[in-house]
């Protein structure tokens, strides 16, 4: 592909908006993803293996925000259940009363008119303990061009400057620089297993990984000089990277990289899957390809020669690929590809959903469009109409959204 792959973020949104978080939640299916809802105190809390129970509290918890879950009682005086299996992300998260669309427009001084007219006049309380959720900037440095975490509290983006960049964040604002070693190339795009298994991969088919906790990243041999496009996996023994030339590799987690068999010479930029068998990679010329897990991938037929850039679903039956010509792309699984119109024209580099209703995508242009999941897109008012460039978005539950990019490192924070 000819286009340079800039990463990310714009906001030009700074204070003046509530940004505290104030969420009590009654079940798993509103804190979402792997998110427990754990009462008392009623609030969302997600992985953690720092914390003896291994859940942490989001920063929205009512009362123990940012703390470890107690392995001791629930509202019922027994051991929180946090070992069940996550919610079903295909079914809607209970926000009864609650406006999506309108409460994640809500402008930094003052609420805009949407927020005021869902939470009333002067005020972003949304009600039922929801505070409604504002776009707020905050700074690293470089070209951001990948954003992913384990949850709200633990935050990576990636890029360039003159080498090699990765930051990390707590959640509350500020992101912190570590050591990549060597640093001589660019990271394109970051992937998230756990708070102690991060890989990256870049430039010159480089392939960083982090334990976490601040430690340095280091290289992994890729065998391949191609420039990377994304890395996913179903679990940490199972790690896939895309790369150009129709290269795909594999990862039992040990550090070593094999390739497998794409069938196709394009270059490919991102890869996601739902399960360890359903598992998608997609790139130049409308490639999308699709794989059982059999070191065997088939092509899809997408309707298009347009350069797919990213890929996401909320599960097997809601996937979306977006493009470089501004379009996106959803499947219901089937293999069949259906178009909706995004309203733009520019590069779009990232797309990410808390779940079926609720869905970004983000691009050049300072764009950032959201979608209930029925079929249409608006853009998002608040972000800057020319400038920055995003490069990537990323979320932990619906009002904790990350999109990094370009412009000194920018980052625009939905908290």
């Amino acid at each position: 592909m000819t286009m340079t792959r800039l990463a990310v973020v714009a906001l030009l949104l700074t204070a003046g908006c509530r940004t505290e978080l104030l969420f009590t939640c009654a079940s798993d299916s509103q804190c979402g993803g792997t998110g427990r809802c754990v009462a008392p105190p009623g609030g969302c809390a997600f992985p953690d293996s720092v914390c003896p129970s291994g859940f942490r509290f989001d920063k929205s918890a009512p009362s123990s925000a940012g703390d470890c879950v107690p392995p001791s009682t629930n509202d019922a005086g027994t051991e929180p259940d946090l070992s069940a299996s996550p919610p079903d992300m295909s079914a809607p998260a209970d926000l009864t009363g609650v406006d999506l669309q309108a409460d994640l427009v809500c402008a930094p001084d003052p609420p805009s008119s949407a927020c005021i007219a869902k939470c009333g006049a002067a005020t972003n309380n949304c009600g039922q303990g929801i505070t409604c959720p504002c776009w707020t900037a905050e700074t690293a440095s470089g070209t951001l061009q990948g954003v992913s975490g384990s949850g709200s509290n633990d935050v990576y983006a990636v890029g360039s400057a003159a080498n090699a960049v990765a930051f990390h964040s707590n959640g509350l604002g500020t992101w912190t620089p570590e050591t990549v070693t060597p640093n001589n190339f660019a990271i394109y795009r970051v992937w998230v297993q756990s708070p102690t298994n991060i890989y990256g991969v870049g430039s010159s088919g480089t392939i960083v990984h982090s334990a976490g906790g601040g430690s340095t990243w280091g290289t992994q041999t890729s065998g391949t000089a191609f420039g990377m496009g994304g890395v996913w996996g179903p679990s940490a023994t199972e790690v896939y990277a895309v790369a150009d030339q129709g290269t795909i590799l594999k990862s039992g987690g040990t550090g070593s990289w094999s390739p497998e068999t794409s069938g196709v010479t394009n270059r490919l930029h991102a890869i996601w899957g739902s399960s360890r068998t359903n598992i998608f990679a997609v790139g130049t010329g409308g490639t999308i390809l699709r794989s059982q897990g059999a070191a065997s991938w088939t092509p899809q037929t997408s309707g298009t020669t347009e350069t797919f850039f990213a890929i996401w679903g909320s599960g097997p039956m809601d996937i979306y690929a977006v493009t470089t010509a501004g379009s996106i792309y959803h499947s219901l699984g089937g293999g069949v590809w259906t178009k909706q119109t995004s309203g733009v024209a520019v590069t779009l580099t990232g797309v990410w959903g808390s779940g079926p209703n609720d869905v970004y995508a983000v691009g050049f242009s300072g764009t950032i469009l959201h979608s209930t999941g029925d079929g249409a897109w608006t853009r998002v008012a608040q972000t800057p109409a020319t400038g920055i460039n995003f490069g990537d978005v990323w979320g932990s539950i619906w009002n904790n959204v990350v999109a990094v990019g370009d412009g000194g490192g920018k980052i625009l924070h939905l908290k």
